[in-house]
């Protein structure tokens, strides 16, 4: 288990500590879990006079505990208002995903190639792109076919 999970699970019991009506509504194998993988030597100090919110600690302790709050603590009315909001958002991130990355409108994006000459100044900001010539080689058996009939003319 990685140290950022054990500090979380440190941070997430200081916070339950101020919490001891809403630490029976957890299951005890979750409790003992944390319990068992904290980081003991880690010492984190929750100040009361300050929100949740408000306090410095780690981004996956504030999941752990928003999760033990929609799942065991909230009332059945906030829990199904909570499921509401995670499904808005989940619907809002995966429409953005598909319009980001829709086959049809990938493409659309692209800029074309500019094919007229511009000033340096007009070039600021732009993507210079150029054409691909081709370049023919010659074969010196030709090279010298043409030389001798360029003599005999």
């Amino acid at each position: 288990m990685s140290d950022n999970y054990k500090q979380a699970y440190t941070e997430v019991l200081e916070v339950l500590k101020y919490m001891p009506e809403d630490t029976k509504k957890i299951p005890p194998q979750m409790m003992l879990f944390i319990q068992e993988n904290q980081d003991k030597s880690y010492k984190y100090n929750f100040d009361i006079n300050t929100s949740v919110n408000e306090q410095p600690m780690s981004n996956i302790a504030k999941a752990i505990l928003a999760n033990f709050y929609r799942d065991y603590i909230a009332t059945p009315e906030e829990k199904e208002k909570i499921l509401q909001i995670e499904k808005y958002e989940i619907e809002k991130y995966e429409e953005g995903q598909k319009e980001k990355y829709n086959p049809d409108n990938l493409f659309k994006t692209r800029q074309q190639p500019v094919a007229s000459v511009s000033t340096p100044e007009e070039q600021k900001g732009q993507t210079n792109y150029t054409l691909p010539t081709e370049i023919k080689k010659t074969n010196i058996f030709v090279k010298l076919i043409k030389k001798l009939k360029s003599l005999f003319k």
